[in-house]
């Protein structure tokens, strides 16, 4: 059985960490080998308990990719490594050093539309300039992997147009998410989680994803207090932990929701939670495959979606609610009009169907390992 090293920055709790996750705890004919090169291990003992070998650097974020590269070496000197798979900028470059000392080939994954327009616009003066920096650095080294696989359509035309790669080095495996998570959740289960947090008998909407910026959870909150004003007994539930919580807390304070806004933080019940609701939420302003929203598919929730293409690309207006990107009435209209919408079980049921078709787990663990028999032959 070959090894194959995945490269990635940490193991914190993110789509593309839960992703490699789920997609490597079902390999068949290849060991993964996990390198997480900085701190920050909240999935870690999942990976193990997946029978995922992990190795952990646990250095301070750097630039230094030599010198990383290094330590990595170091620490996989006693394993026979057949290929590298790096995930992320930094595992990226560091994983473009280990090929040319491994002498073995080198997958890049693609996972975010890091280099847009809407970041840019995002970013003040000096952020701009350092992202281009790192497109400048990236695109200098983008001919040294053997092949990319990007999550999305999406992400492979943004990322081959700013790195300027050949679209024959590039190819699509969508993310994947066990649907068995979703359908041994019971009823029992469902109605002790809502006498838990309080959800009998309120209209309740969740939203799933890290506390950032780009992920319009401030926007939401907006939406959230315009919507209240028509249906009293709604609630919002947000789930997941970030940079923004602080911020998030304050404005929830401000717009005085303490009592119909609830953080809920890193949980790891997400199927339940999505079943105990009546509808998902997810105002993203970019991602990569949005691994959240393939979740709500597989939970048969109804979903109410920003209109980026990367949404777009798992779901169409026959099985969801979309709303322009950053516009907080169209938002609130989209809420109002999915709880006047009276065919959501034709529309979940859709939805259900085409994650079960295009994002099972199991048909995708197995497309990677094909991708390596093919590359490694």
């Amino acid at each position: 059985m070959s090894n194959i090293l995945f490269i990635i920055d940490t193991l914190n709790i993110g789509g593309a960490e839960r992703s490699l996750l789920e997609i490597t705890a079902k390999f068949k004919r290849y060991k993964p080998i996990f390198v997480h090169l900085f701190n920050g291990e909240d999935l870690k003992n999942e990976f193990i308990e997946s029978g995922v070998e992990v190795l952990s650097l646990n250095e301070t974020p750097s630039n230094n990719f030599k010198h990383l590269s290094e330590l990595v070496l170091e620490l996989i000197k006693d394993k026979k490594v057949s290929l590298i798979h790096s995930t992320l900028y930094r595992s990226d470059q560091v994983g473009r050093k280990l090929k040319a000392k491994l002498k073995v080939p080198l997958i890049n994954s693609l996972v975010n539309n890091s280099y847009s327009k809407s970041r840019y616009k995002s970013l003040g003066l000096l952020g701009k300039a350092k992202l281009f920096a790192y497109q400048l650095y990236d695109r200098w080294h983008s001919s040294i992997p053997d092949l990319y696989i990007s999550n999305s359509e999406s992400i492979k035309c943004s990322n081959a147009s700013a790195l300027d790669l050949n679209l024959d080095k590039v190819i699509v495996v969508y993310r994947g998410r066990n649907k068995n998570s979703f359908l041994s959740v019971t009823e029992e289960t469902i109605l002790q989680l809502k006498k838990q947090l309080d959800l009998i008998d309120n209209v309740v909407f969740i939203n799933v994803s890290r506390l950032l910026e780009r992920k319009g959870q401030k926007d939401l909150l907006y939406a959230f207090k315009e919507f209240k004003r028509k249906e009293p007994r709604a609630k919002l539930l947000i789930v997941g932990d970030g940079i923004l919580k602080e911020t998030l807390e304050r404005l929830i304070q401000q717009l005085h929701m303490e009592q119909s806004v609830v953080l809920l933080g890193h949980r790891g019940d997400i199927p339940a939670l999505l079943k105990a609701s009546n509808y998902f939420i997810f105002p993203s302003y970019f991602e990569g495959l949005p691994g959240a929203l393939i979740e709500a598919m597989f939970a048969k929730v109804p979903i109410i979606a920003s209109s980026i293409s990367e949404n777009l690309e798992c779901i169409d207006n026959t099985m969801a609610i979309t709303f322009k990107v950053g516009n907080v009435d169209d938002m609130t209209n989209a809420m109002l009009k999915a709880t006047q919408t009276s065919n959501w079980r034709e529309k979940t049921e859709k939805a259900y169907s085409t994650a079960n078709e295009k994002f099972d787990i199991e048909s995708i663990s197995n497309r990677y390992e094909l991708i390596y028999d093919s590359i490694l032959k």
